[in-house]
């Protein structure tokens, strides 16, 4: 039980009854003055020190309270309900009245208990290269740390760490990264070992290296007369050989282009199939190969497998992938390095065909050349001479194309020889010497055997001399014969007018001409024709084959069976082919001419052919690859089915039908013909308002009116910073900042159509209810919402006047 305790302090005046006793002793008189006592409440939680016996009114009392207990504080200290400042110590002036202290105690406020955290750290690759960096990834918790914490190596001369986990690869050998990170007060550890090699990619200079830059391109070499050539396709800046082969409809192993800025084995889309990079001249000891691809995958899981001689490497040293960009067909790509260690093994280097496609950027060769056998060797398109006519002759040492070189004939009277071309001057049959001498005046020397006749058509008259050539519409662009063949039946092409082949037209007969190469690969042979097992093919032929002229499509048509063909374009193999004439009228038929210069081509075009009804649509035309904005003019097959205005065309009548559109250049005038289909569209209705406009409200600051039967209700607001005051033409304008507001009730809107006739290209339109884009061909304006749904209302202003008289709205319903 608390016990108070009271301490005792004589007050003779109480107990005499007195205010004030006067004792006097030896004669002096003395007054007492007043004592009150103290009291306060004893506790085991607490002690109370450094209170007197005895306190007299307006004495100074200090006491001390020491809290017992460790789990309490204090909470107040009160003299007669007055609470006292301090914090321990306490004191006040003694009032004229006994007094009790009280002492509060509350609880102390208790600490959560500390969450126990877990720390972790992990590097892109536990194993890292020499002068690479890698990323240090820090967790607490799962989640991650970006900053706040520190990260020491145990050897500094091993790796430095730098800012955001940055860490540097300095030297090889092994290490550990003690990661520190604090949390609530408490601190956290771990560690990461980290061993830096080597780097085994950096090995030297490569003796040879295939770069993306200047890979051939197989499918055009292969195109281009080389197919089955055992020698393959040279490199001509790399020193590198493609061997390939061609196996039934596999396909061909080779390269072509398929994402930009890399190459595709296309050995790698043909089953069993190998591609070999060979030196043709030179013995090499093969150290490394580094191949560096892309690849879809995060990781590669189908490694190119390589081989030099009998040494095969399937599974190469990977390097981290890095993300790099996007396929064409929308896939994420990948950049890998892959290192092939040979150790010196000799023999052709051959990347073996796999299921999958590899695209490269560089294949290097790293090693020793150990011997060199250099060859001369001449060449000549054809050895099948006319009297005449000139040729030209190649030369190539080793594997590099040389033309320093000198021409001879066992008869010096029967050519003309300049330099490296030729003219043979009477029939007969002759061998050309050519030598060649190299830089240490080694001479080499290669000949060359050809036939002499005359030329059966020398006497026939040109018609013309041109180049085969056609606009190929599906790919939008110029094709011209290149005169080599391609995939044993069709003859290739080239879109560069210069690596054309030219053609002359002799005259045959009346209506007919033999065609002939005069000029490129293949000179002085003819074009022909030949039925082979169901195949149409286009053939080179030493003898003349006659074409018939058909004027009407200045196109050159022979017949094969029961069947008349034109020279025309294959689009599947995109080349030059042989085409049924019925096809002719179509006007996707690419029909090959002979001209004098690059084609030119007209194309319309239409946003949809699939119009939807009371649909309004602008035709546009392009010349080749520019566009054309004036002299367009469109007529319909069926005149009732459209109102046109100009390029404008507005669909009222359902049905499928043709639209002409001419173009008129000068004295030129160009044709194209579209094939439209319209119908009235179930999701979605279309208001067209014109001028007349309805019900209209004016106070001066705000123009409202009605469009469609109380359908859309517009609003013209005056901008305040605008002194251009609304108006109620005929011809709407929409002033420069005045606030114009499309909205509906009953319907949703899906889009705004409308043609600025001012047609200032200046003007732009400020979205101000940000729930549609604008956008903008020529002068026709296109306000497209946001939401697919559709929306009640939008608002925009223009920043300049603009004028229209018919305003198209496509909405649907609630």
């Amino acid at each position: 039980m608390k016990k108070r305790k009271i301490i005792p302090i004589i007050a003779l005046s109480t107990i005499l009854g007195m205010g004030v006793v006067s004792i006097t002793s030896c004669g002096n008189e003395t007054t007492n003055p007043a004592t009150y006592t103290v009291t306060y409440q004893e506790s085991s939680d607490y002690t109370i020190t450094g209170l007197e016996s005895s306190y007299s009114s307006g004495a100074t009392v200090s006491f001390t309270v020491t809290v017992n207990n460790s789990a309490k504080e204090i909470d107040s200290v009160a003299v007669n309900g007055s609470k006292l400042s301090g914090t321990g110590s306490y004191s006040f002036k003694m009032p004229s009245e006994n007094v009790t202290i009280v002492v509060t105690l509350k609880d102390k406020a208790t600490d959560p208990a500390p969450v126990e955290g877990e720390l972790t750290a992990k590097v892109t690759s536990s194993a890292i290269y020499v002068g690479r960096t890698i990323t240090l990834e820090v967790k607490f918790n799962g989640g991650a740390v970006n900053s706040g914490y520190t990260v020491t190596s145990a050897d500094s001369t091993i790796v430095s760490v730098g800012e955001d986990g940055v860490i540097t690869a300095l030297k090889a050998g092994s290490t550990v990264l003690t990661v520190k990170y604090t949390s609530e007060g408490k601190e956290y550890t771990t560690t990461v070992n980290i061993t830096v090699e080597e780097d085994p990619f950096e090995s030297g200079e490569a003796i040879s290296t295939l770069k993306k830059e200047s890979a051939v391109n197989l499918v055009d070499a292969v195109g281009g007369g080389v197919y089955n050539n055992t020698e393959g396709v040279y490199d001509k800046i790399d020193d590198v050989t493609f061997n390939y082969s061609f196996n039934n409809n596999f396909g061909f192993a080779g390269t072509y282009d398929d994402v930009a800025g890399y190459r595709q084995l296309g050995a790698f889309q043909a089953k069993k199939k190998t591609v070999d990079l060979v030196w043709t001249t030179e013995t090499i000891k093969v150290d490394k190969i580094i191949v560096t691809y892309l690849n879809t995958y995060d990781t590669f899981d189908n490694p190119l497998p390589i081989s030099v001689g009998e040494t095969k490497i399937s599974t190469p040293v990977i390097d981290t992938p890095e993300k790099t960009g996007v396929m064409n067909e929308g896939f994420e790509v990948n950049t890998f390095k892959a290192l092939y260690d040979f150790n010196d093994a000799e023999g052709v280097v051959k990347l073996d065909g796999g299921e999958f496609p590899c695209y490269f950027a560089s294949i290097e060769i790293f090693g020793e050349v150990t011997a060199t056998n250099y060859t001369f060797k001449a060449d000549i398109n054809t050895t099948n001479l006319l009297v005449n006519n000139s040729y030209e002759i190649t030369g190539k040492f080793g594997v590099t194309p040389v033309s320093n070189f000198t021409v001879s004939a066992n008869d010096p009277s029967a050519f003309e020889i300049n330099g490296a071309t030729i003219k043979p001057l009477k029939t007969g049959d002759y061998t050309l010497t050519i030598s060649y001498t190299d830089s240490n005046s080694k001479v080499y020397t290669d000949s060359i055997s050809v036939t002499v006749s005359e030329d059966s058509i020398a006497d026939k008259e040109v018609i013309e001399t041109g180049k085969f050539g056609l606009w190929q519409q599906n790919r939008n662009e110029t094709l011209y014969f290149n005169g080599l063949m391609a995939q044993q039946y069709y003859f290739g092409t080239t879109t560069n007018y210069s690596e054309a082949v030219t053609v002359t037209a002799y005259e045959a007969g009346e209506n007919s001409v033999y065609l002939r190469i005069t000029e490129g690969n293949s000179e002085n042979k003819f074009i022909g024709a030949r039925l082979n097992d169901g195949h149409n093919n286009i053939i080179m032929t030493d003898e003349p084959y006659e074409w018939t002229y058909n004027s009407q499509y200045d196109a050159y048509t022979t017949k094969l069976g029961e069947n008349e063909l034109f020279i025309g374009n294959s689009s599947y193999y995109d080349t030059l082919s042989l085409n049924d004439v019925n096809e002719i009228t179509n006007i996707d038929a690419n029909i090959a001419h002979l001209v004098q210069e690059g084609i030119v081509e007209f194309n319309a075009s239409l946003p949809t052919t699939d119009l939807a009804l009371n649909g309004t649509y602008t035709v546009t035309g392009k010349l080749n690859s520019t566009e054309v904005k004036e002299g367009l003019t469109v007529t319909a097959s069926d005149p009732k089915a459209f109102e046109i205005n100009g390029t404008s065309i507005k669909a009222i009548q359902e049905g499928s039908f043709t639209l002409t559109v001419t173009y008129t250049d000068g004295e030129k005038t160009y044709k194209d013909v579209l094939t439209v289909t319209v119908e009235e569209k179930n999701d979605g209705f279309v208001f067209t308002w014109k001028a007349g406009i309805g019900t209209i409200s004016d106070d001066g600051n705000t123009l409202t009116f009605t469009m469609g039967e109380d359908m859309f209700d517009v609003k013209v607001e005056k901008n305040t910073s605008s002194s251009k005051p609304v108006n109620k033409y005929d011809d709407w304008r929409m002033y420069q900042d005045h606030l114009i507001t499309i909205s509906s009730e009953k319907v949703l809107i899906t889009a705004v159509y409308f043609t600025d006739i001012n047609n200032k290209e200046d003007v732009s339109f400020e979205a101000v209810s940000n729930n549609f884009t604008a956008s903008n061909e020529d002068r026709d304006w296109t306000f497209k919402v946001n939401d697919p749904n559709g929306v009640e209302s939008i608002t925009f202003k223009p920043s300049k006047q603009v004028k229209t008289k018919e305003m198209i709205i496509s909405y649907v319903e609630k």
